[in-house]
């Protein structure tokens, strides 16, 4: 007998390729289970403003939660940087964690520098606290300008020329098979 699995998560391309990869094992650990990708939007992907005015992190992971709480799916996948760190889970659920993929922050230079050779005034696209933190004491000669978006967004907007480079995880550009955008040589931050 087959048994169906249904697993909620964004639709971001990141979201996405996780699922994909969450589906492999499931099909390679359970023949029997088939699992079905529900696709869910979130305040978080529809908010282009500040994430603080619509509920920090909980923007992206409330209604996936809520997928499951109400029975429409069976399981809710999240990336670990959309998990909000000031809040429980639900009640009645459970929280499992894959094996840690790489743990380092990259720099995406469209021009293939390294973050030691960019010049003064380099203007450099994240909005994560800790990698601002970093970049500000480690090269405060740089620009740090605010972005949001997937890891695609950003790209895009390194490769647009709205910011001179991106700074991303690692473990991320793996997942969407582009870590070659980002030079052997360019970890920033870890």
């Amino acid at each position: 007998m087959t048994q169906h699995i249904r697993i909620a998560s964004r639709a971001s391309t990141m979201a996405t390729a996780q699922v994909n990869w969450l589906m492999e094992e499931i099909t390679r650990a359970s023949p029997g289970v088939v699992p079905e990708f529900v696709p869910i939007t979130t305040v978080g992907d529809r908010w282009s403003g500040p994430l603080a005015e619509v509920g920090g992190k909980g923007a992206f992971t409330s209604a996936v939660a809520q997928a499951v709480l109400d029975g429409r799916t069976d399981l809710a996948l999240h990336c670990a940087k959309d998990m909000p760190g000031d809040e429980p889970e639900p009640d009645g659920t459970l929280c499992l964690y894959p094996r840690r993929d790489a743990v380092h922050d990259v720099l995406v230079d469209p021009a293939g520098r390294k973050l030691d050779d960019l010049p003064a005034g380099t203007r450099i696209g994240t909005s994560a606290p800790r990698r601002i933190a970093q970049l500000s004491a480690s090269h405060p000669h740089l620009t740090i300008v605010p972005v949001r978006g997937n890891a695609d967004t950003r790209l895009g907007l390194a490769h647009a020329g709205d910011v001179d480079a991106v700074i991303l995880a690692l473990a991320g550009l793996r997942r969407l098979g582009r870590e070659a955008e980002a030079p052997r040589s360019s970890t920033p931050t870890g």
